[in-house]
């Protein structure tokens, strides 16, 4: 039984349409596997059976990353693999969590919120420290409304 579905996977991001729901089930089962690999390995009892709300987050992340990965993989934007990165990054962390012996259940996970701002043009570059001050104009919402 997979831990996760399809339709939980395209939640975590919205531009993902229902036609990739076969390639998104390949995803969640080779999370599956990692997460069963790394929790059998320290003594867990898999695979789970109910999947409790932990396990189901790790496998919703790890299955996004390799869709977006393999969607987005030809973009070269500098913070592109970063974000995508960040959905791998917070599986491994729950992931580890567990393996040091966190307790499984009873334990209420945050699910990831997708940024309001995303459809809007960066702010500022990293690499340009002068471009990371504030200079709100009219034309850009996300500093809000001036009183």
């Amino acid at each position: 039984m997979a831990y996760c579905i399809p339709t939980e996977v395209r939640s975590l991001h919205k531009a993902i349409p229902a036609a990739e729901d076969s390639t998104i089930l390949t995803f969640i089962a080779d999370a599956d596997a990692e997460i069963d690999l790394r929790l059998g390995a320290v003594g867990y009892s898999v695979p789970f059976d109910p999947a409790p709300t932990i396990i189901t987050t790790i496998s919703k992340n790890k299955s996004i990353y390799f869709e977006l990965k393999r969607i987005y993989g030809s973009q070269v934007q500098v913070g592109f693999f970063s974000w995508v990165e960040a959905y791998n990054e917070y599986a491994d962390k729950l992931l580890s969590m567990l393996e040091r012996g966190y307790p499984i259940s009873g334990n209420a996970f945050p699910e990831r919120i997708e940024s309001t701002t995303e459809d809007f043009p960066f702010i500022f570059t990293l690499e340009d420290a002068e471009s990371q001050v504030m200079h709100p104009d009219d034309n850009d919402i996300r500093y809000g409304e001036e009183d």
